[in-house]
């Protein structure tokens, strides 16, 4: 099996689920649409590109946990008309606003009270798979992530990444395999392990992280190059459906922590 791996760490992160009004949620980890957005911001896709919905079907992905991090709630307040003057605006001109600047101009504003959560201090190491159907070559998601078309943001637009994702192509006979080869190559590294650091210790300092215990979650189709047995199955929407218009479908995960059915990478 031949994977893509790489870092995704910042400071503040936010992976959007099922948002309702003024409330803004977080995943409390990456989703499938954040991973495949990272990787075609690399490539300089944009949401229209017709080739959004060929590279959405193209990889399997798994996640793994490294640290949790923590919930933060950004309260703050917006100016919005309300929902009688849009639809009102609507019957007007046959659309709905496309953009914020066609909202204010409806015209009637009020204010409401808003919250986003954020992850803060989190760091996961994503896994990368080509199905048969890839577009574009793991080779080439590498150099699109050390090099991306456009800055890369994990989930929002105002969370920048705070490490470089130094990704490896490695060949490994099962996830685990390729994780532990990504970590062994990482500390080798005596500058990227230092920066890893930052993220793979509590808020004490100590150090934290055992990557033979990390959670990991992972798609259907690398269940059996999982390489230790899945306790559960969880069901996210958050697979690519419509990316211009922001719809999503539900999706499988295969989740677990390999120390727990006693598993070891090979």
């Amino acid at each position: 099996m031949q994977a893509l791996v790489f870092t995704l760490a910042a400071p503040m992160m936010a992976f959007g689920e099922i948002a309702v009004d003024e409330r803004r949620g977080t995943a409390p980890r990456p989703t499938r649409s954040a991973v495949l957005g990272l990787l075609a911001a690399a490539l300089g896709l944009e949401r229209a590109d017709p080739r959004q919905r060929p590279f959405a079907d193209g990889y399997d992905i798994a996640v793994r946990t490294d640290r949790a991090g923590r919930v933060l709630a950004d309260y703050h307040t917006v100016q919005v008309p309300p929902s009688s003057a849009i639809n009102k605006a609507a019957k007007q001109t046959g659309r709905r606003p496309a953009t914020r600047a066609e909202e204010l101009a409806v015209g009637d504003l009020g204010t409401k009270l808003t919250r986003r959560d954020y992850l803060t201090d989190a760091a996961f190491t994503v896994l990368i798979v080509a199905r048969p159907v890839a577009p574009v070559p793991l080779s080439e998601l590498a150099g699109a992530l050390e090099r991306p078309h456009w800055r890369l943001s994990a989930g929002r637009r105002s969370c920048p990444l705070g490490l470089p994702p130094a990704p490896r192509v490695i060949e490994a006979d099962t996830v685990i395999g390729a994780f532990t080869a990504y970590d062994d190559g990482e500390d080798g590294s005596p500058d990227r392990a230092a920066l890893r650091a930052l993220f793979r210790s509590d808020r004490t300092g100590r150090h934290s992280l055992n990557p033979s215990a990390a959670p990991i979650a992972a798609d259907l189709g690398l269940e059996a190059v999982l390489g230790f047995s899945a306790s559960r199955r969880e069901t996210r929407r958050d697979a690519i459906a419509d990316r211009s218009r922001w719809q999503f479908a539900p999706r499988v995960e295969l989740v677990g922590r390999p120390a727990e059915a006693g598993d070891r990478a090979p």
